[in-house]
């Protein structure tokens, strides 16, 4: 099937998405069970055992179904598009950023790369109490750190250092032909890299790297060979770093190995076949009410009542409540696996073909508006999360929504439409909102006839709308194009 993807440049994607989820369908069948017929792979699995071939069979469905019914919701939402429509980018339509919009943008970069970068050094002053930098990255501790953890405060600067990625990459964008913008433009992506590697996170430096070679080869030139080379020694020289840390000098082949073992040798389907024959008989389904839960779980310690996930299930039932990996981490199920455990295959029908939907929209609208930047920055960040959250696409699903919030605020300060200023004002209003329940949701107090404990409702009922705002911003920030660099700054970026 990959094969047959790869043939075809149908339906024109960014990235070739139906070839990646083509690639992950393969990962989650894996070739763990197999390989492990003949080797003796070490798995840290929750209760690990080779499932049956009869086991199997359902989990194999199970699996298919689930990414079918994803692939089947991307396809519709190209078919069912209007061939114009607002997003429609008219042939020879496209505006030219002016000079004041570029300084603009390049200005608003920096402001969020700044405010990125100030959230995760608070996020590091969080967890330095007791350990050292190296100790942060040893002990994964902005995982595991209970004390850490259980801070409200600390998951909103989590929630805030994204902004420095963000701005990183359109630094890159606006640099508008100056090597010397482009040049801290780089330097501040890997600044983020170097972060993600603090918190001890091989596949986010990865992602990271990425993510990087994606918004550099298309929002700002086609990337060389040699240039791609840099981009691979940046990574593996992280990826060193991190197993050099956690694993020790005598141990980096191992923590490199288990990351590959993490990726070629998956387990999911025999996980799968476990919670298949787990659920519901003997651990009760988590509920449907968890798509709503999803949605919301970004923000911290606002939730729907009677949400959870699958994983933490498992750890009430088996593990009498106490998470064997500490904090907040968990084993790597897959989607379809996560997905079932809510309510069974009418849950996996839905949900996968309206997570499809979205993310055909997503992709459509990028193919269809080619030079609007923060389409396609918001493309790249979903085309990086179906493959980053690998099993966790389920629960993750609420932050890949909230990254479109901070793009679309982005767009409203360089290109300013009728929605921009509305989209401000209630982000205003969500963060006082958010500030206010808070600091008195627990002190009882009021506000004329209002429950500060009520702030909770308004919150979760404002983000419709600031979705919708958002979406409007996108739809009139483009389609724009900066204007043709000449062939002296051409060779002068080739030079980097």
């Amino acid at each position: 099937m990959c094969l047959k993807l790869s043939k075809t440049k149908w339906p024109n994607w960014l990235g070739s998405p139906l070839l990646l989820l083509g690639l992950l369908v393969t990962h989650d069948l894996g070739v763990g069970p197999l390989a492990n017929i003949w080797f003796d792979i070490p798995f840290s699995s929750f209760i690990y055992t080779k499932a049956t071939f009869s086991e199997r069979i359902p989990a194999i469905f199970l699996i298919f179904l689930t990414y079918f019914t994803i692939v089947s919701g991307m396809i519709f939402s190209k078919m069912a598009w209007p061939n114009k429509s607002v997003f429609y980018e008219e042939k020879g339509n496209s505006q030219i950023y002016t000079q004041f919009q570029i300084s603009n943008g390049w200005t608003v970069s920096v402001l969020f790369f700044w405010i990125g970068f100030i959230a995760n050094i608070l996020v590091i002053a969080y967890l330095l109490p007791g350990r050292s930098l190296l100790g942060i990255m040893s002990e994964r501790a902005v995982y595991s750190d209970l004390e850490v953890l259980s801070a409200t405060e600390f998951h909103y600067f989590r929630l805030l250092s994204v902004l420095m990625q963000i701005g990183a990459l359109s630094m890159m964008y606006f640099s508008n032909g100056k090597s010397w913008r482009l040049k801290i433009a780089i330097t501040g992506m890997v600044l983020f890299i170097f972060f993600q590697a603090i918190y001890g996170g091989r596949a986010r430096v990865i992602f990271s790297v990425i993510m990087m070679v994606m918004a550099y080869h298309y929002g700002f030139k086609s990337i060389k060979f040699s240039q791609l080379i840099k981009f691979i020694l940046l990574g593996v020289s992280f990826l060193l770093f991190i197993s050099f840390v956690r694993f020790g000098v005598g141990s980096v082949s191992e923590g490199l190995y288990s990351l590959l073992a993490r990726i070629l040798m998956s387990h999911r389907l025999d996980q799968t076949a476990l919670v298949y024959y787990y659920f519901p008989n003997f651990v009760p389904y988590t509920g449907a009410i968890n798509i709503l839960g999803s949605i919301i779980r970004f923000l911290p310690a606002i939730s729907i009542p009677g949400t959870s996930n699958m994983w933490m299930a498992i750890v009430n039932t088996f593990y009498y409540g106490n998470n064997p990996f500490g904090g907040i981490g968990g084993e790597n199920y897959a989607t379809a696996a996560e997905l079932y455990s809510w309510n069974g295959y009418w849950v996996v029908i839905l949900f996968s073909f309206t997570i499809g939907v979205l993310f055909g929209i997503v992709f459509e609208w990028q193919r269809r508006n080619r030079n609007n930047w923060f389409v396609k920055l918001l493309t790249i960040y979903v085309w990086i999360t179906l493959f980053s959250t690998e099993s966790r696409l389920a629960d993750s699903f609420g932050s890949i929504i909230y990254i479109f919030v901070p793009i679309a605020l982005m767009a409203s300060f360089v290109n300013k439409s009728k929605y921009s200023k509305l989209l401000q004002f209630w982000l205003y209003f969500e963060m006082v909102a958010i500030l206010s329940y808070y600091s008195f949701r627990d002190t009882g107090m009021t506000f004329l006839v209002f429950n500060f404990g009520m702030l909770k409702y308004a919150i979760i009922g404002s983000l419709p709308i600031i979705y919708f705002l958002s979406l409007s911003v996108l739809i009139n920030s483009g389609p724009l194009k900066l204007k043709s660099y000449d062939n002296k700054k051409i060779a002068e970026m080739n030079t980097l």
